[in-house]
């Protein structure tokens, strides 16, 4: 898969807070970083839409949801 180059600005706290996962060995980079991050976050919103679409089915087939 391509990589494509981003620019991105974020507030002081959260640059140390990635930075200190840096220092930990965690990621390899900032690059890594946020895109771990932002991989999770897209992976939770599906979650939650998917959680969303189940509760309104169990609705509509008469469930207490």
């Amino acid at each position: 898969m391509a990589k494509h180059q981003i620019c991105i600005t974020v507030d002081e706290e959260t640059l140390l807070k990635a930075k200190e996962r840096l220092r930990d060995g965690v990621f390899r980079n900032k690059s890594h970083f946020f895109e771990f991050a932002a991989k999770r976050l897209l992976e939770e919103s599906q979650d939650l839409k998917m959680g969303s679409e189940m509760n309104t089915k169990i609705k509509d087939f008469g469930g207490k949801k």
